[in-house]
Parts: C-alpha cells; structure tokens; sequence
C-alpha cells in the first residue's frame, strides 16, 4: 500500500486529500498531518458571520469541472444563494470539511494527524517525517502544503513592545479581541484584507473608539462590481515583455472598457488566468521592480473585498472613527494607559504619533521564506532538500510541483502546492488556481 503524508491541513492540504480519494485506483493511505483544524486553516478557520468570503460562491466551487458545486452544497444545506452571493469563510471551511469526510472508501483511506512536522529524512526508500510530539511517521511521498508565514514584527530598534499586553501578533486569537474595551483606541499596523477583518470584527463587537490603520502607503482593498465578462486581451504574444509595457496596456484597456461600460474590475479579472504567463515571461530584473514598486497597487485591484464589507468601511471612514495614515513605524512609547507609536510620514518625512490602547499587527505575510523561524522549514533549507526560488518568495519547484534540492537535482517524492510556489507562479494563492494544482498533483502521484 502507498503512504501519502501530507504536511498541512488547510485548503491547500486538504484539496490534495480529497483529490487522491478521488482519483485513486489502488490501495492508498493518506496521512494529513494539521495542528489546528483540518481543511480551514487560517484562511477559512474564523468563527465569524461576519468574515465574508472576497469572491462570490460561483468562483469558490472545489473542482474546476463542476463550477456551481458549492453553491449546490449550500442550497442543500438550507442557505438561500446564487451564485453572485458572498457567504461566511465559515461556511467554505465546513464545505471543504464536509468533502474530505465522504471521499474515503475501501482501501482508500486518511487519517489526520493533529501534531506538528518537523524535520524530513528523505533518505531510503521509505522517508520518515518526524512531528513535534517525537513521534515518526514513515511514508512514500510528500506533499506540503505549507500555506502562507506568519507576518513579522516591524522593525524597530527597540522591539520590547512586541512584548508587552497592549500588542495583539496574533490577529486570528478572537480572545484577544473581544478583551479590547468599546471605547478604547486601536491601532492597526497594515491596511490590506487581515486588516479589513479586525476593522469588521471590531465593528461587530460594538467598538466605539477610534480605529487607526497605519501602512506604508494608506491601500485599502478595493470592492468587487459584478460586471458582464470583459474579453480576454492579454494573450501569448500579446503579452509586453516589459512591465513599464504591461502597465501602459492595462490602463488603455481600462479606459477603452469604461467608455464601453465595463468597470475597471471587469478589466482585472479578465486576464486572471494568464497571470502566470505574464509572471514567467517577466525577467527577474522586472519582477523584482514589480514587488518593489507595483505589489501593493496590484494587491488592492486584484484582491478585493465584497460590497458589503467594502460599504462597512467607507462608513467607518465617513464618521471619523476609521483613521488611515501613511507611513512606517518607528518606535513605540508605552505608558500606563496607553502606547504612543511613531512613524514617519513617507511624503513630509515628519515624525507624527498615534496614541492607543491596543496595537495589532496586520502588516502581512512574511515574504522572506529563509526568514521564517519555522523548524520545519528550517531544516528542510539546512539539509538542503530545498532551495529557496531566486526572489526567496518562496521554494524552488519544477513544472510538477516537485522541490528541487539545494544541488539542483528533483526530489521525485516531495511536493508543493499554494503559497509556496509564489516565486515561479505568482499567482498560487486563491482556489481556482491551488484547486487545478490539486487536482494534477493527485493525478501525478497516483498514475
């Protein structure tokens, strides 16, 4: 019988699983290894109502082939939906639950596994994963499925205030949260999705105090408009070879669409599955200008949020309790009722404060993968069964999903999918694209 471990239980992990139950001729164990909850992570592992899904549920189907297959789910389960309809990132993680608990049958089977791997011995013909708990796990193949790092503190010179109770690091503690008083003032660090969330969490909780948000540039997501298809227009040779180029065309598509009443967003999306052409043609030299100048432009327009949400906050900001700065943190002076965080203002170059009760960190990912204290993904760099892509996004892979070794040489038995593809595909991060890379890494490892 072939043993499949898989490392991480997210959407991601869990995908793969439902994917080799699915597509399996022969007999088949799957370990899935997760600390937290099986096929949520932190992506679809909020307990919120209100932490809405940023894509409506007629993109959100598990398999390509069958588009309305959540949305199917969620009729049967009794909700009231289309397919234009946002619902709760509760509710995804339950559907993606619900399918990897009816897809073992016969010789084909999982179990899940609720430690924490640490190191790989890829030696022999059997590997072994060894977990936190000091138990090993030997197994055929391997699969991470790693999702996104952690964000990192912001850099300052004295980092004691990461310390101290008045700083929340990790956003998705709801404990946390809820303990933060109505009246009180808050500052988030980051304006980006994980931001919106706190904002919509705080709102729904009754928070009456000034909420901040403080980021290098002021972004906030831009909302989603549903709009009739806009015709494909960046294709093969179409494609600029450079990004200067690239942004030219895309804005004289944008003005050409909006004169024929197509809104911007109709534009963004229609050349979605390209992007990972657009990304590999790009040389490293310009992809390096893309994360350096463009990210967090491309981020805000491709990213978006549902109309609902974005209406929450565009109230927020009209009555003044939603505060946006730019800049970037520079210290932080905690006294006994509060901490003053300076930043320095990116345009004036002034130093300004902002009092509050509680400081959250919302910045981000962690986008340095040999940054990460991560043991697991330590030892892999260290033992060279991995090397890190040229822009250190994340891990070098071949056009399979296999890992390439510090010597340059394919790892035949070990796997990747999602986030930790994000330096040779850049767009790996939703589910129409870690669904396709499921679906053809289950029909690689099984055929």
């Amino acid at each position: 019988m072939t043993v499949i471990t898989i490392i991480g239980g997210g959407f991601s992990g869990a995908m793969v699983a439902i994917n080799l139950l699915k597509q399996a001729t022969e007999p088949l164990k799957i370990n899935l290894i997760e600390r937290h909850k099986i096929g949520q992570g932190i992506a679809y592992g909020s307990d919120s109502d209100w932490h809405l899904l940023n894509v409506p549920v007629g993109k959100m189907s598990a398999f390509a082939e069958e588009p309305e297959h959540f949305c199917h789910w969620l009729k049967n389960q009794g909700h009231g939906v289309d397919t234009q309809t946002f619902v709760s990132r509760k509710l995804y993680g339950q559907y993606i639950k619900s399918l990897l608990e009816s897809k073992a049958l016969g010789e084909v089977s999982w179990q899940s596994i609720q430690d924490e791997a640490v190191a790989i011995d890829g030696e022999g013909e059997k590997k072994k994963v060894y977990l936190a708990s000091g138990k090993v796990v030997g197994t055929d193949q391997v699969v991470l499925a790693l999702g996104h790092l952690p964000p990192a503190h912001p850099q300052v010179r004295d980092a004691s205030f990461y310390q101290s109770c008045r700083y929340i690091s990790r956003v998705w503690d709801s404990h946390s949260l809820k303990q933060i008083e109505p009246q009180s003032s808050v500052l988030i660090l980051g304006s980006g999705l994980t931001a919106v969330d706190v904002v919509i969490s705080l709102y729904q909780q009754g928070h009456q105090g000034k909420i901040h948000l403080l980021s290098r540039r002021g972004l906030l997501p831009q909302s989603h408009q549903y709009s009739p298809s806009y015709p494909p227009f960046l294709k093969g040779d179409a494609i600029p070879p450079s990004l200067g180029l690239l942004v030219r065309l895309v804005r004289q598509e944008i003005s050409t669409a909006e004169a024929k009443g197509y809104p911007w967003q109709a534009v963004i999306d229609s050349f979605r599955h390209e992007n990972q052409d657009i990304w590999q043609k790009l040389t490293l030299g310009e992809r390096r200008r893309f994360l350096r100048h463009l990210r967090p432009y491309w981020d805000i327009h491709r990213h978006r949020i549902c109309p609902k949400i974005a209406t929450i906050i565009d109230s927020l900001r009209s009555s003044g309790q939603l505060i946006r700065h730019k800049g970037r943190v520079q210290a932080y002076i905690e006294e006994n009722e509060q901490a003053n965080v300076i930043f320095r203002d990116p345009v004036q170059q002034n130093l300004e404060t902002i009092s509050a009760q509680t400081v959250i960190n919302c910045t981000g990912n962690q986008e340095h993968y040999g940054k990460s204290l991560d043991l697991l993904r330590t030892n892999l760099l260290e033992s060279g069964l991995v090397r890190l892509d040229p822009l250190a996004l994340g891990l070098e892979i071949n056009s399979r999903g296999q890992l390439i070794r510090a010597d340059g040489q394919v790892n035949s038995w070990l796997y990747t999918l999602g986030p930790v593809c994000k330096g040779s595909l850049w767009e790996t991060t939703a589910v129409a694209e870690i669904r396709q890379q499921a679906r053809r890494l289950a029909l690689d490892i099984v055929h």
